[in-house]
């Protein structure tokens, strides 16, 4: 019986997702909820910096403003695990938007967005901004964002010096990368 050559490529494709799906399943088991250790997170604190845990921190998303993978709560939630004294991005930022009519064009508008982050009058002494792409990964269950690069600042914002630094560049989950920037930072405060 000779068979089709159609049935060859989805065969492959099939082969190709189980391997895939073995090879993300595998990586899963292993780490037991730790990142991999090639996993490409670098976290950089000033030596001699004055930060530590009793420090009000400001925390501010840089990345779009629906931050669908939740990243701003993952980061609260463990830095005050840790003993930090967090206020959100959310508190601190006043978004203010412009409409203005234009004379020219019937109907048009012109909008201008402003922000205003009243990170001082809230008594706070650093800034975390952090960055990031994420995406849904569909293969391991359950399905969870996952980072391609992360990047981090928190800033003195008395001196405008910047005493810790974070970047990560891999494929890990969201969670993974945020508790081990926060367990990263805090062991080295």
């Amino acid at each position: 019986m000779k068979r089709s050559n159609l049935q060859l490529p989805g065969a492959m494709l099939i082969m190709v997702l189980f391997l895939s799906c073995a090879s993300q399943q595998k990586t899963t088991d292993s780490g037991a909820g730790q990142m991999e250790p090639d996993a490409g997170l670098n976290v950089v604190v000033k030596p001699g910096t004055s930060f530590s845990t009793v420090d009000t921190i400001t925390i501010m998303n840089k990345l779009d403003p629906e931050d669908a993978a939740g990243i701003e709560g993952i980061l609260t939630n463990l830095m005050m695990d840790e003993g930090f004294h967090v206020i959100s991005g959310s508190t601190a930022r006043t978004v203010y938007k412009y409409v203005q009519g234009s004379p020219d064009t019937e109907g048009a508008a012109r909008e201008m967005n402003a922000e205003l982050y009243r990170v001082v009058e809230l008594n706070s002494v650093y800034v975390l901004e952090f960055s990031g792409k994420v995406y849904l990964d569909f293969l391991r269950l359950p399905r969870h964002y996952d980072f391609t690069n992360f990047s981090a600042t928190i800033t003195d914002i008395t001196t405008g010096e910047i005493v810790v630094s974070a970047n990560f560049t891999g494929n890990s989950p969201v969670e993974e990368v945020c508790r081990e920037f926060v367990d990263r930072m805090a062991a080295r405060l």
